[in-house]
């Protein structure tokens, strides 16, 4: 009886359980005031010029094309002078022109650079407005963007974690 009794008091006996168990639980909201920028691409040009019985006058027989001023590196566009071939019954010629963009003087200002062919200008954020309501139940309500030019983030993590 003795052998039958040892084994039902280890198996009532209490047994422990070490674990670390920690739950977090976190609610915040950030903020973000963008500064001002322009972002801007100079489009390039280009000239051609195509033509069958047909000459140039020009000095040293160029074609028309874009020259460069060396103190402002503003580009103007030269035109070609072009002449027909005495004699030629049949001509034909092809020009084409894709006026470059002109160069900037001065500094640049938001929404003021309309002298390039691509353009991304943001104002400045504001920050104004910025409202949120975050209650003791880690909810989070009026979340209110803050203005022009400001990014708002509200979040609530639970994580638990053991060992």
């Amino acid at each position: 009886m003795k052998k039958f009794i040892l084994p039902f008091i280890i198996f009532l006996s209490p047994s422990y359980a070490y674990a670390d168990v920690t739950s977090s639980l976190t609610t915040s909201v950030s903020i973000q005031v963008n500064a001002a920028g322009t972002q801007v691409e100079r489009l390039g040009g280009s000239y051609s010029a195509s033509g069958t019985n047909v000459g140039t006058t020009n000095t040293g027989d160029q074609l028309g094309g874009f020259s460069v001023n060396s103190t402002t590196g503003a580009v103007t566009f030269d035109a070609g002078q072009y002449s027909i071939n005495s004699n030629a019954t049949n001509w034909s010629l092809t020009e084409s022109l894709l006026q470059p963009d002109t160069m900037q003087s001065g500094d640049l200002t938001v929404g003021e650079v309309n002298n390039f062919g691509s353009i991304t200008s943001t104002s400045a954020g504001s920050g104004t407005g910025f409202d949120v309501t975050m209650g003791s139940d880690h909810t989070i309500t009026d979340l209110d963007a803050g203005g022009a030019g400001s990014v708002t983030t509200g979040q609530f993590v639970t994580s638990v974690t053991t060992k």
